[in-house]
């Protein structure tokens, strides 16, 4: 059974549609607004990831180049 795109759109769901050779979807904007809320994060790399990662590069920086920690 195939929604018509008002339905789709009522239950809350994308709408697929090409405009000028270049695809979109439609949404509604509670739905919008719901998806690019702060509630959602997005980002590559957590604050924790981040945190581990510089931790790391000042490692390799402030090291001898190899594998082994210094003393």
């Amino acid at each position: 059974m195939n929604l018509t795109t008002q339905q789709q759109l009522a239950k809350g769901e994308p709408v697929e549609l090409e405009i000028d050779g270049e695809q979109c979807v439609l949404l509604t904007r509670q739905t919008f607004e719901r998806v690019t809320s702060s509630e959602l994060d997005a980002s590559p790399w957590t604050a924790e990831e981040m945190d581990l990662l510089a931790a790391e590069a000042a490692e390799l920086v402030t090291g001898d180049g190899l594998d082994q920690k210094d003393d």
